[in-house]
């Protein structure tokens, strides 16, 4: 049964993998992305030039 899941996955998410990404050299896709206020930004374009710092955290 393991062996079936593993080839399931291996099988869906190889196109992901393969083409998922960025070939080097290539821009990354912007993103849009909230702050702590609920403004949205849209990254990288409004912040071009200047070094991103994304935090990803959760509290419960």
């Amino acid at each position: 049964m393991k062996l079936k899941l593993l080839a399931l996955a291996a099988i869906v998410l190889a196109p992901a993998l393969l083409f998922g990404w960025p070939q080097p050299g290539e821009q990354a896709p912007s993103v849009y992305i909230a702050d702590t206020a609920y403004v949205s930004h849209l990254i990288p374009d409004e912040y071009r030039g200047n070094v991103i710092l994304l935090n990803f955290w959760q509290s419960t």
